[in-house]
């Protein structure tokens, strides 16, 4: 199982901009083997998923800790939902948690600047530790075309000396549809799924396909007592043009500011994709 699917309002593939927040590369639990345990609740209005996972892919995504295994958990309600054809909404709440066991390796913490293709420039390095445990708290809302979301995440390390540590980020985002679509929400996962276009894209029928607008803004602080990973303030604004349920293009404006990390100072980014999503 892909355990992104439990610690996070977004599916893996359905995030409004193209690199998911900062504070999300870094203590989100990534892509392992495991085993998991889902259900919903009360009418579809709630969610729970826990899993035990180990070391197995590649990372990507998520923090680069060293772990025998590590359990995973989350819940989310909907306060409130109003299913409707021309404009839904939705209330969405969260809380997720990743606890490490650690007999063997380390903790370690590092983004990119929410660029694929950029290095990592805030890194804690390795960090000896007993364990280790990553909370997150997550709302969103949507109406109509127009929905804002924000995720505040920790993580407390208990090194091997008996030290603690924390590191936290949190990031904000919203999105707007020009061309009238929402954001589809998904209540058996409590999360947002796939775009799909009133009108795909056809020259023949006229239709444009659907425009939506993003932006976010993210806070990473990997410093904490003798850590110095450095902090990270990011500034990404997006333009999605989906010609239909499968093709989508997507152009990212960034800028970021970097304190104390492998480089410290200031970027600009710019990135597109074509992406082919089944």
């Amino acid at each position: 199982p892909n355990d992104n699917s439990i610690r996070s309002p977004n599916g893996s593939r359905d995030i409004t901009l193209m690199e998911p927040a900062s504070p999300i590369q870094a203590f989100a639990p990534g892509v392992r083997f495991g085993i998991q345990a889902a259900r919903t609740a009360f009418n579809e209005r709630a969610t729970w998923a826990v899993g035990l996972f180990g070391d197995g892919l590649a990372r990507d995504i998520g923090d680069a800790s060293q772990a025998l295994a590590r359990v995973i958990g989350r819940v989310t309600w909907l306060p409130h939902y109003k299913e409707d054809p021309v404009s839904p909404e939705l209330i969405h709440l969260g809380l997720g948690g990743n606890y490490l066991l650690l007999p063997y390796g380390d903790v370690r913490y590092q983004s990119r600047p929410e660029a694929h293709l950029a290095p990592n420039l805030v890194d804690t390095g390795d960090i000896p530790a007993e364990n280790a445990l990553s909370l997150s708290a997550e709302a969103a809302w949507g109406k109509g075309p127009y929905s804002l979301q924000g995720e505040y995440l920790q993580a407390f390390v208990k090194e091997k000396d008996g030290g603690n540590l924390n590191f936290k980020g949190f990031y904000v985002s919203g999105s707007w549809f020009l061309t009238g679509e929402s954001r589809p929400y998904d209540k058996t996962f409590g999360v947002f799924g796939k775009v799909l276009p009133k009108k795909n894209l056809s020259i023949k029928n006229g239709g444009l396909g659907a425009w939506e607008l993003g932006l976010r803004y993210s806070h990473l602080d990997l410093n904490d007592g003798p850590v110095e990973g450095g902090r990270m303030n990011i500034l990404m604004g997006g333009l999605n043009w989906d010609w239909n349920p499968v093709f989508k293009l997507r152009f990212n404006l960034g800028y970021g500011d970097i304190d104390k990390g492998a480089s410290s100072g200031y970027l600009y980014i710019f990135q597109t994709r074509l992406e082919m999503n089944f």
